[in-house]
Parts: C-alpha cells; sequence; structure tokens
C-alpha cells in the first residue's frame, strides 16, 4: 500500500500541475526496537510521508511484478499446447513478466544497498503509528496496527525520542515477565501500558496518543496479545535469545507483509511465500496486527524445488551431442521434485523473499543450510522445467549482484522435507529420501550426475544437485536420507529410471553404493523380507549373509525366484545377472533340482522389461556384482537348461523402447504388451494431460 503525501484533483490537460494541501501536523511512532516513541515535528512531517511512501513503493513494486509473473506462468500453463500462436504469445509474456520482476527487483538492491541489517542503529527501522487527535498528522497514516518502514539514516537528530522508562536494555526485554505456568517470558502488558502512559505526560497535549474517549493506548492491548500468541523467548537474560527487533527480522517483516508462515513454489518466485494469489494487486501490508507479524521475525516456509510440479528428468541417446535439448530424442526417466520445510529467520528470511533463487550449502558443522541468492532464471525452463540426468553438470553459478544488505545474512540451519518421484500411473509424489538439518560432511563428493549416491553407517543417502536444474532458481544442492520406510520407494525410483532410460547406467552411486544396493535387493528376494529390513546394516555383514546363502544354502534362491513377484520386477539386470548365476551353479551342482531351476530361470526373464535388460543380464552373469561375465557365454549355459526357443521367445515379445510412467509387470501377461508410448500420467506435453497449477 502506498501512502501519498496529500491528495488533489486532477484535470485532463497534459503536464498540469496540481496543487494541493499538505498537513502541517506533527506525527509520534513507537520504535519497539528500541522501545522509544519518536516524535516528528510538524515541519519534517511531509519529509517522513515521502521516506514511508518510497519504501512502501519500492516494496510494493516488487511484490506486484512478483505477481504479475505468477499470473504470468499460471496463463501460460494454461495455454492450448495444441496452439502454437497461443503459446508463443504466452511464454513471451512470461518473459516479459521475469524481466519486470529483475527490475523491480534491481530497484529494492539500489534502494538497501547501504543498510547493515545485523547492526544497531544503522538499519531499516519499524515505527508503529500512534493514536492522534482528529486533524493531526498521522491520520495521512492508518492507525492502529500499520507497521512503517524507514531508512535509520533518513531520521534526524532532532527529531525527540523518548525511550520508556523501564526500557533499560536493548529491543523489550525490560517488559518480559515469566509465566508461571507455562514457563515461557511474555510481554507483561501492564507494565508496557504504565510505560506509555507515563511518558504522555512529558509530551505536549497536541502529541497525544491516549485514546481521550477510552482513556487507554488504543492499540497496545491486541498489539501484546498477539505477540504473546506467537513469541516463545526461552529467557530475557541473553540478548540473542531475543532477536524478533532485530534489523534483520525488521528486514525480513518489511518483506514479508502479511504473512510469516505460507508454501512456495520456487518458479513462482515466492509469490505463495509472500501470500499473494493472482487477484491481489496493491495492498500486501497492513493485513494483520502487528503484534502477530512482529512476534518472531521467523519465516516457516515449504518449498518445491523445482516447482509443485516438479522436474522433468531425462538423458539423451548415445551419438547425440549433450548440449543438444532436441525433444524428440529425449528419453524421459519420469518425475523428481524436492520439497524443503525452512525456518528462516532474520536477514536469511528476508534474503530468500528479496533474491531471485536459493542457494544451499552445507555449514562447518555439517548442518544444511539456505538462503536468498541472485541465481538466474529463465522463462521457458520455468514452464517446462527439465534436467539432462548424465550432462557435465555445473551446480556452482558464480553470484553477482547479491544485496549488499544481505552480505552477511545469516544462513538458515533448521531445514528439512523429502525428495520425491512421481509415481507410476500417477500424478502423486511419494518420498523416496528424508531430507535431515546435519549429515556428516561428505555430501556431493563426487560424479558429475544430476544424483550422488552413497552408502554410509548402513543407509543409502542421496546427494541432488538442485543447481543443476539451470535457469529455474537454485544453486548448490541438498543431501537426504533413504529411511527404513522410503526404502522400496528409492529402489522404484531408481529402477524406473533404468528401465526408462533403455536400461544404461546413470552414474549416480559412489563408491560401494551401488554394489550394497545390489547386495541388498538380491537379498530382498531370497529372503523375503521387505526391503526397509535391512537399513542400518553394514556392508560388511550385508555381503557375508549374502555369501553364506549363496554357498550353503543355494536351493533357497530358486524358490524364492518362483515365488517372487514385485521385488523381482523391481529388481535391475545386475541383480537378475546375480541371481542367474547363482542357479546356473546349482544346477551343475544337484542335477534333481533341475526341473526348479529351469522354471526360475524362466520366471526371472519373464520378470525383464526391455531387449537391453535381457542382454545386460547376461553381461552381469556373475558371483560378484563388480565382475562383467562373458554374455554370450551365460547365454549359451542358460539355454541349455531353458532351452534356446524359450530365450528367444523372450527376446521376441519384450520390447525395444521402454514405456514410461506404466507399473511394471511381467512380459508374458497381456497388460504388458497393451502398454505402449508414454503413460497419460506422467505425460505433460500431450493434449490430454492435466494443466499445472501453483497449488
Amino acid at each position: 500500500m502506498n501512502f501519498p503525501v496529500a491528495t488533489g484533483q486532477t484535470n485532463p490537460r497534459p503536464d498540469s500541475v496540481v496543487e494541493v494541501q499538505v498537513s502541517t501536523g506533527g506525527m509520534v511512532f513507537f520504535c519497539p526496537q528500541f522501545a522509544e516513541v519518536v516524535v516528528v515535528p510538524p515541519e519534517d512531517a511531509p519529509f517522513v510521508l515521502q521516506e514511508v511512501a518510497q519504501i512502501n513503493q519500492f516494496m510494493d513494486d516488487l511484490l506486484n511484478a512478483r505477481a504479475n509473473f505468477g499470473d504470468a506462468q499460471q496463463r501460460l500453463w494454461a495455454t492450448d499446447l495444441k496452439d502454437p500462436v497461443q503459446l508463443a504469445v504466452a511464454e513471451q509474456a512470461l518473459a516479459d513478466a521475469l524481466k519486470r520482476e529483475e527490475a523491480a527487483r534491481k530497484k529494492v538492491k539500489d534502494e538497501l544497498a547501504n543498510i547493515p541489517p545485523l547492526n544497531k542503529g544503522g538499519e531499516l527501522l519499524e515505527l508503529l503509528p500512534m493514536w492522534t487527535r482528529p486533524g493531526q498528522g498521522n491520520n495521512n497514516l492508518p492507525r492502529g496496527f500499520k507497521m512503517t518502514y524507514v531508512r535509520s539514516d533518513k531520521m534526524k537528530n532532532h527529531w525527540r525520542r523518548y525511550k520508556l522508562s523501564n526500557a533499560d536494555q536493548p529491543e523489550m526485554k525490560s517488559f518480559l515477565t515469566r509465566d508461571a505456568a507455562s514457563g515461557k517470558y511474555r510481554l507483561d502488558q501492564n507494565k508496557f501500558i504504565e510505560d506509555l502512559t507515563n511518558l504522555q505526560l512529558k509530551i505536549k497535549h497536541e502529541w497525544q496518543f491516549i485514546d481521550p474517549e477510552k482513556g487507554r493506548v488504543e492499540w497496545a492491548p491486541d498489539f501484546i496479545k498477539a505477540f504473546n500468541e506467537r513469541a516463545n523467548f526461552a529467557a530475557p537474560a541473553d540478548q540473542d535469545d531475543i532477536s524478533e527487533f532485530s534489523g534483520g527480522a525488521t528486514l525480513l517483516r518489511a518483506f514479508a507483509g502479511v504473512s510469516a508462515s505460507s508454501e512456495v513454489d520456487v518458479s513462482a518466485s515466492w509469490r505463495e511465500v509472500l501470500a499473494l494469489k493472482a487477484k491481489a494487486k496493491g495492498a500486501f501490508k497492513g493485513k494483520a496486527e502487528a503484534g502477530a507479524v512482529l512476534a518472531d521475525g521467523v519465516l516457516n516456509a515449504k518449498f518445491y524445488l523445482p516447482c509443485v510440479n516438479g522436474c522433468e528428468l531425462f538423458i539423451l541417446p548415445e551419438g547425440v551431442a549433450k548440449a543438444a535439448q532436441i525433444s524428440d530424442q529425449e528419453r524421459t526417466l519420469g518425475h523428481f521434485r524436492a520439497v524443503i520445510e525452512g525456518e528462516l529467520r532474520g536477514t536469511c528470511g528476508a534474503s530468500v523473499l528479496a533474491e531471485g533463487g536459493l542457494e544451499f550449502v552445507v555449514g562447518a558443522d555439517g548442518s544444511q543450510q539456505m538462503r536468498g541468492a541472485p541465481v538466474p532464471r529463465d522463462a521457458r525452463q520455468i514452464n517446462l522445467p527439465k534436467l539432462n540426468v548424465k550432462a557435465n553438470l555445473n551446480t556452482n553459478q558464480e553470484l553477482k549482484g547479491e544485496l549488499t544488505a544481505f552480505a552477511g545474512a545469516s544462513i538458515s540451519a533448521k531445514l528439512g522435507g523429502a525428495l520425491q518421484w512421481r509415481q507410476p500411473e500417477s500424478p502423486n509424489y511419494a518420498d523416496f529420501a528424508s531430507i535431515t538439518p546435519k549429515i556428516d560432511g561428505q555430501a556431493g563428493i563426487g560424479g558429475t550426475a544430476a544424483f550422488g549416491i552413497r552408502f554410509h553407517e548402513g543407509k543409502f543417502k542421496v546427494y541432488a544437485k538442485l543447481g543443476a536444474c539451470v535457469g529455474l532458481g537454485a544453486k548448490g544442492g541438498i543431501e537426504a536420507v533413504v529411511g527404513a520406510v522410503q526404502m522400496w520407494e528409492f529402489a522404484c525410483w531408481f529402477k524406473h529410471q533404468v528401465v526408462n532410460s533403455g536400461d544404461k547406467m546413470l552414474d549416480y552411486f559412489l563408491g560401494d553404493a551401488f554394489k550394497n544396493f545390489c547386495i541388498i535387493c538380491a537379498l530382498s528376494i531370497i529372503e523375503g523380507k521387505a526391503i526397509g529390513e535391512y537399513v542400518g546394516q553394514t556392508s560388511g555383514d550385508l555381503e557375508i549373509r549374502l555369501s553364506r546363502i549363496a554357498l550353503r544354502e543355494p536351493w533357497r534362491i530358486v524358490q524364492a525366484v518362483i515365488m517372487s513377484s514385485n521385488p523381482l520386477l523391481n529388481s535391475i539386470a545386475e541383480v537378475k545377472g546375480y541371481l542367474l548365476r547363482q542357479m546356473q551353479n546349482l544346477y551343475r551342482k544337484s542335477p534333481q533340482t533341475r526341473a526348479e531351476v529351469g522354471s526360475a530361470i524362466e520366471r526371472l526373464f519373464e520378470a525383464a522389461q526391455l531387449k537391453a535388460e535381457c542382454d545386460n543380464i547376461f553381461q552381469h552373469c556373475s558371483d560378484d556384482f563388480g565382475t562383467k561375465s562373458d554374455a554370450v557365454a551365460a547365454r549359451q549355459a542358460t539355454e541349455r537348461i531353458v532351452g534356446a526357443e524359450f530365450i528367444e521367445a523372450v527376446y521376441a515379445r519384450v520390447k525395444t523402447e521402454p514405456s514410461p510412467g506404466y507399473q511394471l509387470v511381467f512380459n508374458d501377461s497381456a497388460v504388458y504388451a497393451w502398454q505402449n508410448g508414454i503413460h497419460l500420467a506422467w505425460n505433460d506435453n500431450a493434449w490430454w494431460a492435466p494443466r499445472r497449477s501453483l497449488a
């Protein structure tokens, strides 16, 4: 909301000048940051109104630009994909909206360039207009709960400033009392109002801020009530325990406006964080009680990266240049997104709202951290987010033009959330790993693919290179841990990507992680246990456990393969090759088991999804997951058991090209034969696909 210095009647004549009468009344503000009442003399009132209007103008311009950007994105997503003309117009409108938002952000940077938000006395001051008598200058500002922002270097030295008598410490600590029931510290309403009333006696009558009809400070009770409902003070003794009136918290509230908790779609430029719907275009601030917004100076937000509808992962066929973005040659691997929940305090929260993107880093203590950063965005990529998972990914874009006010901004260390994948034959996403506040400090080491998976202390840890989604406003990456309840989704996520790639190696796993993944999948099939039951076991224990079964109880493998369904379907070629090798060994050693071995091998190949997977099963028919075999010899040995006709029949019916988005089924079923192309739930480009939204 903008506050004009004064208003007047306009006329239609070009270049005309409108004369207005400016009120000369004085102004009175309460400054919570210093627990002071500030008196502005009449001659300076127009100056203050102009400063307030200027601050609100460039803030609102940025919020408006972001709301318009979100609108343009919604219109693009609602555009008929079959109409190239409409699509081109909508794409250009999104690009134009992005430029306008970047220009508005640059204006904010220029205006706030010299504000050090972490240092007292040199920041953006938060002022609460006091009640005044009719006819006084404050009538040009909303009464009550509207917070007004003024740059401290614009305040003049001769303005009278009255500190509340009990405020012998910075901020408002002296007004905190401990609640016996809850043990929390709260602002004491009686002490606060008593001090304001006493202060009234020191100020001339024309500066009156006590309601003459009600005989009290008009806004104080609601301010105290709302403040105490939100605040959560551990102790008032340590200044670090109370940061609600620090310069960083003030800057956060100035950017956040009406909201201190919301969800956000990164591609919409924090539109949801700012609580701006498409229809909201003007009055962004002053919609809530000041106390409620003042209480904590914390932004609790949920971010969808790269957007709520996720990012399409793809690879290019061999022989196609890595830099090529030819859609008809792309192999879709499915959709991925990260859901990140963060508690952003002070300047960290302000930087998230003020900048165009996010930066993720790992702190010296292993904490996963985030703050706002000026990461480039691209309108075309925002429209249809895509990521080549095997490209040589650069996740360390140089940051330029960062807000000077945020140069020393704190970085949030309270992050949570999950990595998710879009499930087969469904638009829904499921967690396959949980984002934790702290890691062991080795995240992101090695690997050039979009994901880096390592095995540490019995758990798989997935490092998602969010900065690889170039043009989507993210830098760096974040690590998530695969827990017991997520292990099945993790295995499904990886298997579907392998199948959709044409059974190619995706280079996600680092070190011995891939071998451990294969061992766990094999044990799950053989022992008939949920794959999550192996989470937490060491590499050595897992390998010994599998080796003992192969040496002492190989018949269990045969029986398990015959009985297995989803775990067998979900196993990759390396696991199937290992199982095939063990069954070939048993066939040679135990003639009495040959009939069962033949049935099990047939079941194993019926679980293959592609011709390439059959080839890879033979190639990895080995006693060791890290060793390739002679594929021709492995096929010949298999044909001696099940017959060449069976293997030829399998190759005749399995597909050459994958069918992304479909459930995995046995290849001898009618359902398998019906699966063709991309399932409609995964095909965002199809005419029948539901259009996306920010909700």
